[in-house]
């Protein structure tokens, strides 16, 4: 993707509104009023917006910000990106972002039909691996993945093609209900409910029995946390 100077990426912003903004997998896509650009924010593990009046926004908020937009109602928006692992682009087509244009189907909007046809393009991949891929399918990230697994009762060691046609519907079904309660939920400053693995994180123990304890492992390259006797 081509890189711009600031002045040039602030010319391309002065004096413009915001009339729309939308999620792509981990990216957000602001559009712009009359003008085909895109502010589009890849916030990495740590990135946040905050939202405030000028006045209202305190020392350490200005330091940890990367991008401060500042609107005609003396608001200021700040794009906090502490650990600096995030990027924002200005883009006419978002497909000049290389991992847009490559990324799979979103997962909420994919039919039972589809996502079954899409495990079985990917049969011979494990399945965490296959949750992790944003080119196989978008919009997971590494803890929902690990949820979306335990609630379904799947190790994630196990390839997709040994999973039977019932666990492939439950997993479906397991997929689009916890993600869409995890919305509701409001991340990121949400309390899990202690049925949830996500609830668990840190003291390691199962949801569905406390005498078991999770185990935790690298798999596909990430971070996993299973339960050993519920997802044998």
């Amino acid at each position: 993707i081509k890189k711009i100077t600031f002045n040039d990426f602030q010319k391309t912003l002065k004096n413009k509104q915001f009339n729309n903004a939308w999620r792509r997998g981990k990216f957000l896509i602001a559009e712009l009023k009359n003008d085909p650009h895109k502010l589009i924010f890849h916030f990495g593990m740590t990135g946040d917006f905050k939202y405030a009046k000028k006045d209202n926004l305190n020392k350490e908020d200005k330091q940890s910000a990367q991008l401060i937009i500042e609107f005609v109602n003396d608001y200021q928006l700040l794009w906090l990106n502490p650990r600096k692992l995030g990027n924002v682009y200005l883009v006419k087509d978002i497909k000049e972002i290389k991992t847009i244009k490559e990324m799979g189907p979103e997962a909420l909007k994919l039919s039972q039909k589809e996502f079954l046809s899409l495990l079985n393009e990917h049969s011979t991949k494990n399945i965490k691996a296959f949750l992790m891929d944003q080119s196989d399918i978008a919009g997971i990230g590494n803890e929902y993945s690990n949820e979306i697994l335990f609630q379904s009762e799947i190790n994630p060691h196990i390839k997709i093609e040994k999973l039977s046609k019932e666990q492939r519907k439950k997993f479906y079904n397991t997929m689009k209900k916890y993600l869409k309660k995890a919305i509701e939920l409001k991340p990121p400053d949400i309390h899990f409910p202690d049925s949830w693995l996500l609830a668990h994180q840190k003291d390691k123990k199962c949801p569905k029995n406390k005498n078991h304890q999770l185990k935790k492992e690298t798999i596909a390259g990430r971070s996993a946390l299973y339960c050993p006797q519920h997802q044998k």
